[in-house]
């Protein structure tokens, strides 16, 4: 079981940690906007962190499907954090390339 864990937490913080580099490998100017949780290193602790926490939020609005009042309040609570970070929407289009 814990090697089960273990192989999941990977594959979490490699999706996490790809997304996040194609983004800046298509969007070099983004990488500024990703400061305050250690954009400039992908590799490190802080980095990951934040990585995880997105694909967190993915997966909780997935799980939220079925509860359309839930996920409309998940949502909401995301556009509110991005909207205060001047995130511009184009960015929201740029596609993950693996």
């Amino acid at each position: 079981m814990d090697n089960e864990l273990d192989n999941h937490e990977c594959v979490v913080r490699r999706i996490g940690w790809c997304w996040c580099c194609s983004v800046f490998a298509q969007v070099p100017e983004a990488r500024s906007l990703f400061d305050r949780v250690g954009g400039d290193d992908t590799a490190s602790p802080k980095f990951i962190a934040h990585a995880m926490r997105v694909l967190a939020s993915l997966d909780i609005a997935i799980n939220l499907l079925d509860q359309p009042d839930a996920l409309h309040a998940q949502l909401e609570h995301l556009h509110k954090q991005h909207d205060e970070r001047h995130i511009p929407a184009s960015y929201y289009a740029v596609p993950i390339i693996v």
